[in-house]
This record gives C-alpha cells, sequence and structure tokens, in this order.
C-alpha cells in the first residue's frame, strides 16, 4: 500500500471525525502486537502468503479478551458469471494459477524492447498458461481490463475499447513529443493496470494497458496490432535500458 492510499484513508477518517483512528504501513511478514485490539480484520490477504497459518495465528494473537477476528478470503468455486464472459473465464483461471505461487517467482528474459511504444517481451521459462490470442481493437468492444489497480491483488474490472489513432506522445522515457498508435480505454484504469490486458469476450488481447487518464476515469492502451510486431521481433537477450527517466 503506497502513500497515496495511506493520505487517502487519513484524510477520510479526519473528515468523519475519526481522532482514534491511525493509518500505517507495515509488513504481515514481521507485525506482531499481542491482545493490542479488540477488533482484527483482514481481506484477501491469507492467499497471497506462503504461510498464512502463521500470521493468523499472530492475527488471534492481537485481539484482546472478549475481541473479535474477521476474515475475508477467496473461494474460487464460488465464481461464476452470467452472461458467459471468457475475459471473466481468463481471470477465474489465472487468479489460481497466481495464488498458487504464493509470492514466488519465475525468471524472466527480456527479447524484444519497443521503447517507442513502451513494450517489452518476456520468455519466462515453467509459465504453463497458454497464451491469449491477440485481436485487432474493436472500437465498442466490452472488455475485461485485468491487473493490480492500486497495488491491489489480481481483479478485472468492466470497459470498452475506444478509438484507435496515432498521436504525439512521450516514449517509454519520456522523450518526445513522439508520434505513436494507442488505443482508448473506457471504465476503470488505474496505476497498477499497467501491462495487464484488455481480454474481449472471446479470450483475446485487443490491446495493453500502458497509462491511466490524468483526469477521470479511462485510459490509454497499446493496440493489438503493435503489440503482435513485438512478439514477432522476439529473438536473443535484449537490454531494456536504465529504469528510471
Amino acid at each position: 500500500m503506497d502513500e497515496v492510499k495511506l493520505a487517502l484513508a487519513r484524510q477520510a477518517a479526519a473528515e468523519r471525525g475519526l481522532a482514534n483512528v491511525e493509518v500505517r504501513q507495515a509488513n504481515v511478514n514481521d507485525w506482531a502486537e499481542p491482545a493490542a485490539y479488540d477488533f482484527v480484520y483482514s481481506r484477501l490477504l491469507l492467499m497471497h502468503l506462503k504461510q498464512p497459518e502463521d500470521l493468523l495465528r499472530r492475527m488471534w494473537e492481537g485481539v484482546r479478551a472478549g475481541g473479535v477476528l474477521a476474515v475475508e478470503d477467496a473461494d474460487f468455486d464460488g465464481q461464476f458469471c452470467h452472461p458467459e464472459n471468457a475475459g471473466f473465464d481468463f481471470f477465474s483461471r489465472m487468479l489460481p494459477r497466481v495464488v498458487e505461487l504464493n509470492g514466488g517467482a519465475l525468471r524472466a528474459q527480456a527479447v524484444a524492447f519497443d521503447p517507442h511504444n513502451d513494450v517489452a517481451v518476456l520468455r519466462v521459462d515453467g509459465l504453463d498458461a497458454p497464451p491469449l490470442a491477440l485481436k485487432d481493437p474493436q472500437p465498442g468492444a466490452a472488455i475485461a481490463i485485468v491487473g493490480y489497480p492500486l497495488n491491489s491483488p489480481l481483479e478485472a474490472s468492466a470497459g470498452r475499447i475506444g478509438g484507435t489513432e496515432t498521436v504525439l506522445a512521450q516514449d517509454a522515457y519520456g522523450r518526445g513529443p513522439t508520434r505513436r498508435v494507442v488505443t482508448s480505454l473506457g471504465g476503470a484504469v488505474q496505476h497498477g493496470n499497467s501491462g495487464g490486458p484488455a481480454v474481449d469476450a472471446s479470450g483475446a488481447v485487443q490491446s495493453t494497458v500502458f497509462a491511466a487518464r490524468a483526469t477521470g476515469s479511462g485510459g490509454y492502451g497499446v493496440p493489438a496490432s503493435v503489440v503482435r510486431r513485438d512478439v514477432e521481433s522476439a529473438s536473443g537477450p535484449v537490454s531494456t535500458g536504465p529504469c528510471v527517466r
């Protein structure tokens, strides 16, 4: 959780006159405050930990006598969507896979880098998930915007494909302006969605998110045609340059 969300939480508490509320950042792997609280609560947290029982024990120890411990976590068998939607099906398949890794990591190597369009193609050994098809953006198409908005767990939210146009914009390193092709996206696009797919009802990726709008909702993506070209150009290991502008 970053300082932006912490500041919003502090502001909300102040607006409600809650002087006894403290908002702070902590690492759950190190956290321990025995008998400190009347109510301890977590949501969609334990499923992302390698040893959830260890945190659960410390959460219970943190509850004072007569207090309450409440935990909300995912039940993958209970997810459904009606009518059926391939984007939701993709999300339902991928979320258990992400959780299965439990914070583990697979090594990735960049095999193509396109700084002009802010695209990197990675080769990942040991990744058994099937690839998604790439499909040129269709204006008005319903999509699922998949990612980690505001550093949250993996989420999918409804959106729509807008127009695809050539615009003047900066490249991946802030150089420009330069001409590049972008697709506008309607829906909830936030920091943390960058790099995530905009998946249509057939399960195809029409665009890859790279930015949220500066004001209002929505964002921008790299059209599938550009991503397809970069994937087809992939060969051996390449450098992605410096990590900061």
